[in-house]
């Protein structure tokens, strides 16, 4: 498959809903780090990254067995379920293939990746340390490799942990990532999603990282997971709907039309999510002060746990936002 090292992160059957008109398959990118605006490339080169999934990269045993099998799968069904949901024809099979496809998104984002690299050194660093402090076991393996005790002393000295570094590989991350995808699917499935419509010409814009959680209730700056009470999850589905996704209440799906100060309101959360870029259907003078407004992500990530399903991996600056509902 002569594209499956270009990994797109957000699905271009995603993107191109974007696009006015659909067959143009173009979007207007909003660039936070350069300040720019580009509308002349189709949604083809926008939201990837070569080789994001590619397993043992360079290797004899190359495979892209991730795009090519699972993602491709999830994407072309969900691709069918979201004609289904934005027509208010969706069941309960087609629910459960969006959850999936959501779960995918969280999991297969760059910055997630990078946060699930930073943990898993964070905490093979802890494990060294660990067996280096108390497993004599590990201390008399390395000895073995020394005929002088002086030089093992010294090699072990400049080994202890604070010299060590861990760094985790992004192949073992994305499969820890897909696997994580079948739990946030089963809490995804359970919790009251609402359709919001944007009518006349207001419009939603999508980000490079587009499932977006915060709490808009809190006062304090902190991380939310997707169960946190009160949390409020997006996803712009296309240039003209919102799946909003709360974390209270009975399982529901429903229809609402967007306030312009809804719309307003959903599109500077995904300004403010964006890793680097937001797209949208058109050049329009609000989303470039959002632009303006929000910097691009510094490529740092946070290490607090948010409870209940962390899908967040920065602190989050709740007083920016207010309620979608009340």
């Amino acid at each position: 498959m002569p594209n499956s090292h270009d990994n797109h992160y957000v699905p271009q059957m995603h993107m191109k809903r974007f696009a006015i008109p659909a067959s143009s398959r173009k979007v207007v990118a909003y660039d936070k780090e350069w300040k720019t605006v580009k509308d002349n490339k189709g949604v083809k080169g926008h939201a990837y990254e070569r080789d994001l999934y590619t397993l043992n990269l360079g290797q004899p045993d190359e495979n892209t067995i991730i795009e090519d099998e699972l993602l491709k799968r999830i994407d072309n069904d969900a691709a069918l379920a979201l004609d289904m949901l934005l027509g208010g024809l969706l069941d309960s099979q087609g629910r459960a293939t969006l959850a999936t496809y959501i779960s995918s998104l969280i999991m297969r984002n760059p910055k997630f990746i990078e946060k699930r690299q930073q943990d898993m050194s964070r905490v093979g660093k802890e494990i060294y340390r660990r067996m280096y402090l108390y497993e004599p076991e590990f201390k008399d393996a390395l000895r073995q490799d020394f005929t002088m005790d002086g030089e093992f002393q010294e090699a072990w000295r400049a080994a202890s942990p604070e010299h060590v570094t861990i760094t985790a590989n992004r192949e073992a991350a994305m499969v820890i990532a897909v696997q994580t995808i079948e739990d946030i699917t089963e809490a995804l499935f359970k919790l009251p999603w609402t359709l919001m419509s944007a009518s006349g010409d207001r419009r939603f814009v999508i980000a490079d990282d587009p499932v977006f959680c915060c709490n808009p209730t809190a006062k304090a700056r902190s991380p939310v997971g997707l169960l946190t009470h009160g949390a409020e999850t997006i996803l712009p589905v296309s240039s003209s709907a919102c799946l909003v996704i709360t974390a209270a209440g009975s399982r529901a799906c429903r229809m609402q039309e967007a306030a312009s100060w809804q719309v307003n309101e959903i599109n500077m959360r995904s300004a403010y999510a964006a890793s680097r870029r937001f797209f949208g259907s058109a050049l329009i003078e609000d989303w470039r002060k959002l632009m303006e407004r929000f910097s691009k992500w510094d490529g740092k990530v946070d290490f607090f746990q948010a409870p209940n399903l962390d899908v967040s991996i920065q602190a989050i600056d709740n007083d920016l936002f207010r309620p979608l509902f009340t």
